[in-house]
């Protein structure tokens, strides 16, 4: 073979393995940079994911918070609010209470003056019993005594006046003693009056 042919050989060679050896090298840098790609996109996604998980932090934390501080605020407006309705209901009773109490006074100071009524209206009514029953026993007895006195004197006159059989013919017609006077009536007790109740006794 001729130089010639050789040399176009061996170049054409040459030039084959140069261009796979860039071919290669291409092809390396490639897998190489998808490599690095592949990194870098992870790389990114982790931080990605770490920021939104710090932000999901911050605003849970946050919202934590606001929720924190609106159940405190809830909290106090309930316990005020209780407050004020149990101080307002304590109030209402001890009105209640009081006017309770003042009528209870008011009722037991009409019902004790009624009483000290009635026990002054009762005394006064047991004096005027008492007093009558003794009037009715002095008229009772002022009765009795008018009446045997009566009944001594009737029989007096029949003992003293006894006529005998000559006497009787030759007397003259005489009109019929007057029959013995009639036993005194007891005048009635005067009015007696006790509380604005008046009682009258008539005769015995």
């Amino acid at each position: 073979m001729s130089f010639g042919a050789v040399a176009g050989i061996t170049l054409a060679i040459a030039l084959v393995l140069v261009m796979g050896v860039g071919l290669m090298s291409y092809v390396s840098s490639l897998v190489k940079n998808a490599y690095q790609i592949k990194v870098e996109l992870r790389a990114d996604v982790e931080s990605a994911i770490a920021r939104m998980e710090g932000e999901m932090d911050r605003r849970g934390k946050a919202l934590r918070k606001e929720l924190g501080d609106d159940a405190g605020r809830l909290r106090e407006n309930v316990q005020q609010d209780n407050e004020r309705r149990i101080k307002a209901i304590d109030e209402q009773l001890q009105k209640t209470l009081r006017d309770l109490t003042d009528a209870g006074r008011a009722d037991k100071a009409a019902m004790q003056s009624t009483l000290v009524d009635l026990q002054r209206r009762m005394k006064s009514l047991e004096t005027d019993v008492a007093a009558i029953k003794e009037d009715l026993s002095r008229r009772a007895a002022l009765g009795r005594a008018m009446r045997d006195k009566d009944r001594t004197d009737r029989h007096d006159d029949d003992h003293d006046e006894v006529p005998t059989p000559t006497a009787a013919l030759s007397a003259a017609p005489q009109t019929t003693a007057p029959p013995p006077a009639a036993q005194a009536r007891p005048a009635p007790l005067p009015a007696t009056s006790g509380d604005g109740q008046r009682l009258e006794y008539g005769e015995l």
